[in-house]
């Protein structure tokens, strides 16, 4: 598991530090043009009970399968922000040998999540959520969780 709850300032200091590097590959974008390829990726922190960044509810989990204590291969790292990270996308695009592997991976990572009631997030193969907003518009259901206010709890983290 590589992440799951977050604080509002962790989840701030994500956005700003995928924003400073979208900023430097891309000078020419408006603003609005930056917002909208940080969204893709990293949820705007903010503290809204009603529509909260999903890692800030409790509710999403990012994670990988491993074999022997070691990460399987996924086609990409986890946290790579490109076209290569959408759930479908080795689906998509034909893969060589090892391409193949990485296909059944996120196969078997995907289908034993869904199957446990967890929906993906399609910009991200190893994005699971269960409860949060994106969990109950899949489901066509109420969240179960809300933004979860952890500032001044230094005993949890």
């Amino acid at each position: 598991m590589y992440d799951s709850l977050r604080p509002l300032a962790v989840q701030q200091a994500l956005y700003d530090e995928f924003r400073e590097r979208l900023r430097k590959q891309h000078p020419d974008y408006t603003e609005q043009q930056l917002a909208e390829a940080i969204d893709g990726f990293v949820a705007l922190p903010r503290r809204d009970f009603l529509r909260p960044a999903p890692h800030t509810t409790g509710g999403a989990v990012d994670l990988t399968l491993c074999r022997q204590g070691e990460p399987v291969p996924m086609g990409t790292g986890f946290d790579d922000f490109s076209p290569r990270a959408a759930t479908r996308f080795l689906e998509d695009h034909p893969q060589d040998e090892a391409g193949q592997a990485a296909l059944e991976n996120r196969r078997l990572l995907y289908h034993f999540l869904t199957r446990r009631g967890f929906v993906n997030y399609e910009g991200e193969w190893w994005h699971f959520s269960y409860g949060d907003r994106a969990w109950a518009r899949q489901k066509e259901t109420t969240p179960c969780y809300g933004f979860l206010d952890l500032e001044g709890r230094g005993d949890i983290w």
